[in-house]
């Protein structure tokens, strides 16, 4: 599924003197994500209307020499997303799921922290989230 006909969500218009940051870049990527739900957002894509929009100062090559976002930028958007948005390793792309996927993801993270304290406790090791005696 791609959001290539999905409205471009332009950043808003330069002010004289002022300079986009990796902060502003964040932001746009935020808002970009939550207006292409419910489908995915492409880091393809991001790349490349961040280059357009905001310039190629904020891209940069990852180690496979494939266009990537600057870590600044991916660092401010870690801080500034909201929980819901997910990364798919495998599409590699964000987006946000129902509020039944949310519950379901609650619930299987429930069930490994209970499996991991019961596998603790037969091997004797100390619970990390109880003080031992």
């Amino acid at each position: 599924m791609s959001d290539e006909n999905a409205d471009p969500l332009s950043p808003a218009e330069p002010v004289p003197g002022r300079e986009d940051t990796a902060d502003d870049v964040a932001a746009w990527l935020v808002e970009r994500i939550q207006r292409v739900t419910p489908h995915a957002f492409y880091a393809k894509t991001a790349v490349r209307e961040v280059e357009e929009d905001f310039g190629e100062d904020f891209i940069v090559a990852d180690r496979n020499g494939h266009a990537s976002l600057r870590p600044d930028v991916l660092a401010a958007f870690a801080e500034l997303k909201p929980a819901e948005i997910r990364w798919n390793t495998r599409s590699k792309s964000w987006w946000l799921p129902t509020p039944e996927q949310l519950e379901a993801f609650r619930e299987a993270d429930e069930r490994k922290a209970a499996k991991k304290r019961e596998h603790e406790a037969a091997n004797g090791e100390p619970n990390q989230g109880e003080p031992t005696a």
